[in-house]
């Protein structure tokens, strides 16, 4: 099977300030979602737990997940809600030109 890759940009705004996160959808076998740190704006003196998805994604800059679904938009926003807490406004755009 052939790995098609779809993009988006998710802009979370959180009380700290403003992430951008690129994801790449890789849909192959099994899918996987590549999340790189585009930007963030958030200096905040609150570090998350060690060990979790925001810290190794701002530690590492990006992080490569396998997706548990098949509707990756739903999947992206589930666990940016959950790194970045239910009170983060996540705005997700998809930046495919077919």
């Amino acid at each position: 099977m052939q790995e098609q890759t779809s993009r988006y940009v998710a802009d979370i705004e959180v009380p700290e300030g403003i992430v951008s996160i690129d994801c790449e959808v890789r849909n192959g076998d099994k899918p996987e979602i590549l999340f790189i740190l585009n930007s963030s704006t958030c200096e905040g003196t609150e570090k998350p737990p060690v060990g979790d998805f925001r810290s190794s994604l701002e530690g590492r800059g990006e992080i490569l997940v396998e997706a548990e679904t098949g509707d990756p938009e739903a999947f992206i926003r589930k666990t940016l809600s959950a790194a970045y807490g239910p009170l983060a406004d996540i705005t997700l755009t998809d930046t495919d030109t077919d």
